[in-house]
């Protein structure tokens, strides 16, 4: 839809600024450069030129693959797992203390009705835009249809009255030079035209006619016929139906049609002497109709409309040959033309080979760990680009750096019996991880019993289009994927979180956190646990496969909360797990 409505912009540019050309500044523009410069109108209307209206164009994101098929070893060898974490042990308090959990959240109502959570958002927006792109695409076919309806309805009945015309006629006819369609006569017509694509046809209406007047308007149908402009106004039709709803579109069918006659004429007036000038302004006089054409008709007619005739008999009146206007109309095309280049989506820059990262204002596109790293700042978007980002691969791996929001956090590992490092995200406000999607940007941890990111009083986090997830050497993990310890609206979207470790998502004193889109799947323990949220929303998610891989055996519950609140658990698909509940609630209400 962005690249429809820059389309649709730059076309009406182009448009408005033709017509400047042609009223203000050319006013005795020739008419054939007039319509064939609506050919350039037209291809900016369809084609992504470059240009000053920035677009970015999203593609379908396919069916994420598991980690196995994302270049990560198969795993060989089974630990047994340790007590999962997240369980609630015996003997708690049925109500935690009151300084650690409030008792009504104040980010989701306790009564949604008349109010809009924050989570929602989100999903309310990819509901309004599949609402707009439904609009638009029925409002195209029905634009698009109703022409298509009203030409066959026209033709065919057209068809049953067709006729050989009479011997006077095809000698006539005959006498012409060049290549010619078939020539008809019908008893349904008020005024000569000529339809078709693949198969045109001229077709007469029956009354008498005598040498000179038949000879007009042969003449005239046979310069519609071989500039082929009944194809030009069928793929005007077809572009400009896709642009429906932009009221400058209609006008621009009528001003096509418009010129295509007054081309037609001018071309026929530069053979003729001011004689068959005369003669061809008299046969347009004895054509003329109130309406040519019924409406959607698609063809080309001698006649016009007589609100037009006063334009076509001045042409006809005043016509004269000029070098300096062609020269003048000429080097309007060319502004025109570099005009449709401007008025065009932006072509983004190309990307060079270094692996460094590009900053441009608040947003930094980064092509390796250690650039990420770097990134991570209040108020930042980092935009991963393709490939996998193996943490253990950067160059402070296990140690402190000087960027005081992520720190290295020592976690054992039973496999190596040794500490190793876990990413630890602090203290962030506004940073926003986005990748080039599921399958295509994967983020992977090493250590098997360290989560992959631990994010810590982060507030207005988001993660969206990437897949994380541990590198699966031979063992068990025991160490979740995203894990969020008191941080406030974090939004995970269009995510693929797998597991071989304990759960997909944990979140600890968490409130606003919204999970939309992710799929979620081969975790031991969980999907997503959380203990004294407030205001958790985990909608249109995929949940499967948890417990199933070898050595994993039954997983738990697959969604767990604990000591939360205003907990929304919503169209998710589950599916395909050995879990032993599909849903848990310690201490929870509402």
């Amino acid at each position: 839809m962005k690249l429809l409505l820059a389309l649709t912009l730059g076309g009406s540019v182009l448009a408005l600024f033709l017509l400047v050309l042609r009223y203000i500044v050319l006013r005795r523009m020739p008419s054939t450069v007039y319509y064939y410069a609506w050919l350039l109108v037209l291809l900016r209307f369809a084609l992504p030129l470059p240009g000053l209206f920035p677009t970015s164009v999203g593609t379908d994101v396919p069916e994420p693959a598991s980690y196995r098929d994302a270049s990560f070893p198969e795993q060989t060898e089974q630990i047994p797992a340790p007590a999962p974490p997240n369980t609630v042990p015996d003997g708690l308090p049925a109500v935690p203390p009151a300084s650690r959990f409030p008792s009504q959240s104040s980010e989701l109502p306790a009564n949604a009705e008349g109010a809009v959570p924050h989570e929602a958002i989100p999903v309310m927006n990819r509901h309004l835009s599949t609402l707009i792109f439904s609009v638009w695409a029925l409002g195209t076919l029905l634009s698009l249809g109703l022409t298509v309806a009203a030409y066959m309805r026209f033709t065919s009945r057209l068809r049953y009255s067709l006729r050989s015309p009479d011997r006077f006629t095809c000698e006539l006819y005959a006498s012409i030079p060049g290549r010619k369609p078939e020539l008809f006569r019908s008893d349904g017509l008020r005024t000569p035209l000529m339809f078709g694509i693949f198969s045109p046809k001229i077709i007469l209406p029956e009354r008498e006619y005598d040498e000179e007047l038949m000879l007009n308007i042969l003449r005239h149908e046979l310069m519609h016929y071989r500039r082929f402009d009944t194809l030009y106004k069928w793929v005007s039709v077809a572009i400009l139906s896709v642009h429906w709803f932009n009221p400058l579109s209609w006008f621009i069918r009528k001003e096509l049609n418009r010129a295509c006659e007054l081309s037609c004429d001018e071309m026929l007036l530069r053979s003729m002497t001011r004689e068959e000038k005369q003669s061809y302004g008299n046969t347009l006089l004895s054509m003329a109709a109130s309406s040519a054409l019924p409406a959607g008709v698609i063809a080309t007619t001698f006649a016009t409309e007589k609100r037009n005739l006063k334009e076509r008999l001045v042409q006809i009146m005043t016509y004269k040959k000029s070098g300096a206007r062609m020269f003048a109309a000429v080097l309007a095309l060319v502004l025109l033309a570099g005009c449709g280049m401007a008025a065009g989506p932006q072509t983004p820059k190309e990307e060079t080979s270094e692996p460094a990262a590009i900053v441009s204002g608040d947003i930094v596109r980064v092509s390796t760990v250690d650039e990420f790293l770097a990134a991570i700042a209040p108020n930042t978007a980092i935009e991963l680009a393709a490939g996998t980002y193996d943490l253990s691969t950067a160059a402070n791996y296990g140690s402190e750096y000087d960027n005081p929001h992520y720190s290295w956090e020592r976690v054992w590992s039973a496999e190596k019996n040794q500490m190793e490092a876990e990413l630890i995200i602090s203290g962030v406000e506004g940073l926003s991880i986005r990748g080039e999607g599921m399958d295509k940007t994967v983020i992977a941890a090493v250590p098997r019993y360290a989560n992959v990111i631990r994010f810590r009083n982060c507030n207005g986090l988001s993660i969206s289009e990437l897949t994380a997830g541990h590198t699966t050497a031979p063992g068990f993990c025991s160490g979740g994927v995203l894990r969020l310890e008191s941080c406030t609206d974090a939004g995970i979207e269009n995510c693929g979180l797998y597991g071989c470790g304990t759960v997909g998502i944990d979140a600890i004193d968490t409130s606003g956190l919204s999970v939309t889109g992710c799929r979620i799947y081969e975790c031991s323990s969980n999907a997503v646990s959380l203990q004294q949220c407030r205001g958790a929303r985990v909608e249109d998610c995929e949940v499967y496969r948890h417990g199933v891989r070898e050595g994993q055996g039954s997983s738990m519950a697959l969604f767990i909360a604990s000591y939360s609140d205003n907990v929304v658990i919503y169209k998710n698909r589950v599916y395909d797990n050995a879990s032993q509940f599909l849903l848990q609630l310690n201490y929870t209400k509402n």
